[in-house]
């Protein structure tokens, strides 16, 4: 899995954050964090296991110092 959080940004300017986490031991997923329009949302596709909460907000602190 890699650490680091990634940006995208759509042709019409939204940006899309990709935050790395552990959904479960042996699969690894995204939590993405969405900017457009005026609207920042959270699609979390985590599991809610182990450090996975942690790494939401580590990520939300990289996005948002």
């Amino acid at each position: 899995m890699t650490s680091a959080v990634a940006v995208l940004r759509s042709s019409s300017g939204a940006r899309i954050y990709h935050i790395p986490l552990n959904l479960f031991s042996i699969l690894s997923g995204y939590v993405h964090l969405v900017f457009a329009n005026g609207v920042i949302a959270l699609i979390d596709v985590g599991s809610g296991f182990g450090d996975g909460n942690d790494r939401i907000e580590a990520g939300g602190e990289v996005v948002l110092p």
